[in-house]
């Protein structure tokens, strides 16, 4: 059986067994769709922590002020998990609303407890996932500390591009669909919404690239690229070398520790 695209993505990312693949398959019968605006996470404590596999759809990751204030911190997708943090600890610290129509599989506490006792290989590949996560936040970080405002909304661009074209939600190898509105875009960027307009004029009368009615298309990939000083080496996409060495000695250990 052709595995699904998450388990495709999951199997780059680490060694899963035959048992793991089944274990996930299992997971993907538990998908929920939920609509638009959706809220997926809300911070603070819940009285049901979990978190949540994106299978399909954008969800907005963001940060709420006592002031009123709002950052966005990014933009999730298919194959990313979000709220594993709330639903280990209890307490969610961001807010996930959905940008489109989304697919997502919960993960609760009871089932990340059984992955990282009886399935370590497909925990191991989530766990790398989440640390690519963690990648990308941080070069979300030099967006705002380090790039002019042209660099930034070209590498958002080109970054929304990779991870499209990963996980194979992209229609082809220069564009795809983005439900983010101006204003949010300007909120992840640190931007106003008016400066992202003038900076998405300036790249598509340039050729570099377009954002028309929910779809993003790059004109000239390599000069984008150029003008980003985009490096999609944060976007890593091979398995991870240790996770290629067997993992019964590893998951020995950690029975040990429990």
């Amino acid at each position: 059986m052709k595995p699904s695209p998450l388990a495709a993505r999951l199997m780059q990312l680490g060694s899963l067994t035959p048992r793991d693949l089944r274990y996930l398959h299992s997971l993907e019968l538990r998908t929920q769709v939920l609509p638009r605006h959706a809220h997926l996470l809300r911070e603070g404590r819940s009285t049901e922590p979990k978190a949540f596999i994106i299978k399909q759809g954008w969800v907005l990751c963001e940060k709420h002020f006592a002031d009123g204030r709002v950052q966005a911190i990014d933009f999730a997708m298919s194959s990313d998990i979000i709220g594993l943090g709330g639903a280990l600890f209890g307490e969610e610290v961001a807010t996930a609303v959905a940008l489109s129509p989304v697919r997502v599989i919960p993960l609760t506490q009871d089932t990340l407890a059984e992955l990282s006792k009886e399935h370590l290989g497909l925990f191991c590949a989530l766990l790398v996932q989440q640390l690519l996560q963690q990648q990308i936040l941080a070069e979300h970080m030099l967006n705002i500390g380090q790039r002019s405002s042209f660099e930034r909304i070209a590498h958002f661009l080109l970054e929304y591009l990779h991870r499209t074209q990963i996980t194979g939600c992209g229609p082809d190898d220069s564009s795809y669909h983005c439900p983010a509105t101006q204003s949010q875009i300007a909120s992840l960027l640190d931007l106003s919404a008016v400066h992202v307009n003038r900076l998405l004029r300036s790249l598509r009368e340039k050729g570099l690239a377009s954002f028309k009615r929910g779809v993003v298309r790059i004109e000239n990939k390599q000069a984008l690229a150029e003008a980003a000083g985009f490096n999609p080496a944060f976007l890593r996409q091979k398995k991870p070398e240790i996770l290629l060495f067997p993992l019964t000695p590893v998951k020995d250990a950690l029975v040990r520790c429990m």
